[in-house]
């Protein structure tokens, strides 16, 4: 999409009109059902028609069907160039069209199977040799599709959330609603926004439609009775991985305001405080709000607090996913560990902490988060307690490293044969790292200091003190009292080439060993 189809008040969402159901899930297709995921080509706008599913087994293979390929041929069709929706849609007396393909409920099997054939093979019969055959089931009935779903997921980051603010000028009642079981209607609560998965989750609980169905009937619907330029109304709109990067990005985005905290003081629940054993940790959430594009970063669902949904011991509602390890886990994006962990993938960082064994400084960080009252504090004040402020850009410790503490280079000479000695230069790389930290509040937070720092090359001294020569826990060709350790040369290989890689640096031979061609000259 050019960046004039989503500037100004435009709205740029989720949006793809959905031909069959989404009653079930299975009507996405994303590797497909009854399909080779392998063979197909991938395509974004490929939708599963399998709305017979809900009244039991299918006879037939689910039917395979090309959204935006479809609206493109019906547009070009029409002498002013644009696709009428209400040509599959059904629309009520407000304009707003159902996302289900001609007809606005499942009623019973027969009702549903012949709104397709009706309209479907109807409008193909209409367009005679423009349109496909449809004598035969097996055409749109197939087996393996030719096609598969490369449909990348809509985001709806904290930047185009204010694109929607400024274009429905503040009235947020446009998006955000709940129930009201004693008026039974929506309503809007300032100050109780949530996410739309609060509610809306993968599958229709009772009255309360899924969220790809909430997102499409609602979005599709906006975009489409705006007057003005708004967002797109196709597949690809919305979810090609290559239209979606030129969806424009306000360089500024004003805090999401809806009476959180500036700072909070993170720890179990009420009830829990009595078997936590780890003091609490005070976090500067507006930092942490401006460290990210969306509040899903963490309120992965809700917006309410970690400890609602996660315990010690865990919860149903937190699929049974512990409070600690909601917060430590290393691969989820959600947690906060996770979240560091892939700030770590960074070519600054990755130098030293890919080659690095991932337990190795552990035990040394803790202290670096739980640092806040203890569980007996909060327990004593019923969770009031301020938590105590942080600097939003923490100090850094300036080094105190002199003379042979930080010498300006390193001779490492120990397994030098067909090449010279290798000169280290000590001093310029401890500039370079902190320099990095100097310029990151996270390596700041966590690497701030001078034993921590050295930490990215040494990493099994112990902290604070000055460290050991490499062949004290590397021997050669191995350490015979850890035979998991590796030898000097493939420790010294592995820590400073891997470095180099993650640093997209050189890591040919000669960058760090000087030829001794005369020496080798003499032993030919």
């Amino acid at each position: 999409m050019a960046n004039d189809k989503v500037t100004g008040t435009g709205l740029l969402i989720m949006a793809v009109l959905v031909v069959g159901t989404l009653v079930g899930l299975g009507s996405w297709l994303l590797g497909g059902q009854g399909q080779s995921a392998a063979s197909g080509v991938p395509v974004t706008d490929v939708i599963v028609i399998d709305a017979m599913a809900v009244f039991g087994e299918l006879e037939r293979p689910p039917a395979v069907f090309r959204h935006d390929r479809h609206t493109e041929r019906l547009a070009a069709a029409d002498p002013d160039g644009k696709v009428d929706c209400t040509a599959c849609h059904l629309a009520d007396t407000d304009g707003r069209i159902s996302v289900l393909f001609n007809r606005r409920e499942n009623i019973d099997q027969d009702a549903v199977q012949a709104a397709y054939h009706d309209r479907c093979i109807g409008c193909h019969d209409e367009r005679g040799g423009a349109a496909p055959r449809t004598e035969a089931c097996g055409v749109c009935h197939v087996a393996e599709s030719t096609f598969v779903s490369a449909r990348a997921p809509a985001g709806f980051d904290n930047s185009l959330h204010q694109r929607h603010v400024d274009a429905n000028e503040k009235d947020c009642d446009h998006c955000h609603h709940t129930w009201d079981p004693a008026a039974e209607k929506l309503t809007y609560v300032k100050g109780q926004e949530e996410s739309c998965r609060s509610c809306h989750r993968d599958q229709q609980l009772g009255r309360v439609s899924a969220l790809r169905s909430a997102a499409h009937t609602h979005c599709v619907n906006c975009h489409l009775l705006r007057e003005s330029v708004a967002g797109p109304v196709t597949c690809a709109g919305c979810h090609d991985a290559q239209e979606r990067q030129q969806i424009l990005v306000l360089d500024e985005v004003p805090r999401l305001e809806r009476g959180q905290p500036d700072r909070v003081l993170v720890h179990s629940a009420p009830d829990d405080l009595p078997q936590m054993k780890m003091p609490t940790v005070p976090l500067d959430h507006l930092h942490h709000e401006n460290a990210v594009t969306t509040c899903r970063a963490c309120h992965h669902e809700t917006l309410a607090a970690c400890n609602v949904c996660h315990t010690l011991q865990g919860i149903r509602d937190g699929g049974n996913v512990t409070l600690a390890v909601a917060y430590h886990a290393q691969t989820s994006e959600h947690s906060c560990i996770g979240c560091h962990e892939l700030r770590k993938d960074a070519a600054e960082c990755a130098g030293c902490h890919a080659p690095m064994p991932t337990e190795a400084l552990a035990d040394r960080y803790c202290d670096r988060c739980h640092h806040g009252p203890s569980p007996e504090e909060v327990a004593a004040a019923d969770g009031q307690l301020t938590p105590p402020p942080q600097p939003q850009r923490p100090p850094l410790v300036p080094l105190t490293l002199t003379g042979d503490d930080d010498p300006e280079t390193v001779v490492i000479g120990q397994l030098a044969q067909e090449y010279a000695p290798t000169v280290f230069p000590h001093r310029k790389v401890v500039e370079k790292l902190r320099a990095g930290i100097e310029a990151s509040d996270l390596a700041r937070r966590f690497h701030g200091r001078d034993d921590l720092l050295c930490q990215g090359c040494h990493h099994r001294s112990p902290s604070g003190q000055r460290p050991p020569l490499c062949e004290s826990c590397h021997g050669a060709p191995f350490q015979q009292k850890s035979i998991h350790a590796p030898g000097l040369f493939g420790a010294l290989h592995q820590q400073c080439i891997g470095c180099h890689q993650q640093m997209n640096l050189r890591t040919d031979c000669t960058f760090c060993h000087a030829e001794k061609t005369e020496e080798l000259a003499e032993a030919r």
